[in-house]
């Protein structure tokens, strides 16, 4: 199966999602949303999530918003997806979106949290720069192969080992949001990919 880099923001006008609410970051530290670590029992009911007020003029609700802090937050007909794929190391944390105002915009997103991670990185013919913060994480990618092997049958949305806040997503999840026209969110297959 082929697998490629999820990325956000590819909408003019798009949301753009600042940092966690208090609400959030007094329950959950920051970091552990990139830790790939189960956070559904510490997460709050329906914390509010406020559009970035360094970008008033970017109000439109896609279907995957861009954020300051690499999380996945779908709208409904996304999750929809995420639940149809059946993988069962996915939490599902429901949120709501205010605007720049603070009103409630939307109450139909999810932060999508991937537990674990997939060591399926081909070192030997990957490029990368290894943290220098944490020996055990990468900084960057420059060149990504992939050893599909690897990665287990009906993986569709995964973390990547030593480097958790990429996320890659299976053929059938890009098909599957291209044929709904869902927004917010691009591909780049893993051999195009230059680095993050």
């Amino acid at each position: 199966m082929k697998y490629y880099v999820l990325l956000t923001g590819d909408v003019d006008d798009a949301a753009i999602i600042e940092g966690h609410p208090d609400e959030v970051t007094d329950v959950i530290a920051g970091y552990k949303f990139r830790k790939a670590v189960s956070l559904v029992k510490e997460f709050p009911a329906l914390p509010g999530y406020s559009m970035d007020p360094e970008f008033p003029d970017n109000r439109l609700l896609t279907d995957s918003l861009d954020n300051t802090d690499e999380l996945l937050i779908f709208s409904e007909a996304l999750t929809d997806i995420v639940k149809s794929l059946e993988q069962e190391n996915i939490e599902l944390l429901p949120v709501k979106i205010l605007d720049h105002r603070g009103k409630v915009a939307s109450e139909k997103y999810n932060i999508i949290n991937v537990v674990g991670t997939v060591d399926c990185i081909d070192w030997d013919n990957s490029k990368y720069v290894v943290s220098p913060m944490d020996s055990d994480e990468l900084h960057r990618i420059k060149k990504l192969v992939l050893i599909e092997s690897n990665i287990p049958q009906g993986t569709h949305i995964l973390r990547l080992h030593k480097k958790p806040g990429q996320i890659l997503v299976s053929e059938k999840f890009k098909q599957s949001v291209e044929t709904l026209g869902l927004t917010g969110m691009r591909f780049v297959a893993t051999e195009d990919f230059k680095g993050r």
